[in-house]
């Protein structure tokens, strides 16, 4: 919804963060390639992990709710 209609685009989205070993080399890895993704966070590791966050966010990525925690599914 953020992008133009009449253009091909493909949406990058990360799911399950944030957190402190792979969301910083994934942003910059983004930061590098000027791309900017969509990052689905889990309250939990949002609670844990807030300066994470807060660099999602100054790095103009968008930010979704994930849910609060992940349980274990049987």
């Amino acid at each position: 919804f953020m992008g133009n209609p009449n253009k091909k685009r493909v949406a990058l989205t990360f799911d399950d963060g944030p957190e402190d070993t792979y969301t910083p080399q994934i942003l910059e890895i983004l930061k590098r390639k000027g791309v900017k993704a969509t990052f689905f966070v889990v309250g939990e590791r949002v609670k844990e992990y807030p300066e994470r966050l807060r660099q999602i966010y100054r790095e103009g990525h968008a930010i979704g709710n994930h849910t609060w925690d992940t349980p274990a599914f049987a």
